[in-house]
C-alpha cells in the first residue's frame, strides 16, 4: 500500500518536512496518511527520486492504487 510505503521513507522526519520535501503540504499528508485521499503522481515521482530505493515498492503498490488527479489535470477536466 503507498500509505506504507510513505510512511517507511518518512525516516524520521517531521510529518512538516516530509511534507515539503515531497512537495505537499503537512495537510495533504495528513489526508494520504488517513486514507481521505490518495497520493497524486507528483508525489510518487517525488518520492522516487528522494528515495531511488523505493521504486519497487512503489510500482508493486500502484497496480492497486487509483491517484489523485493533480489539480492541473482536474481543472481541465472541469472546463
Amino acid at each position: 500500500m503507498l500509505t506504507d510505503i510513505l510512511r517507511k521513507y518518512q525516516r524520521g522526519l517531521t510529518q512538516n518536512e516530509y511534507a515539503r520535501l515531497l512537495g505537499i503540504s503537512s495537510a495533504g499528508i495528513s489526508l494520504i496518511y488517513s486514507g481521505q485521499r490518495n497520493p497524486g503522481i507528483e508525489v510518487i515521482r517525488a518520492l522516487a527520486q528522494r528515495f531511488p530505493e523505493s521504486a519497487d515498492e512503489i510500482a508493486a503498490a500502484l497496480s492497486t492504487v487509483t491517484l489523485a488527479a493533480e489539480p492541473e489535470a482536474q481543472k481541465q477536466a472541469v472546463a
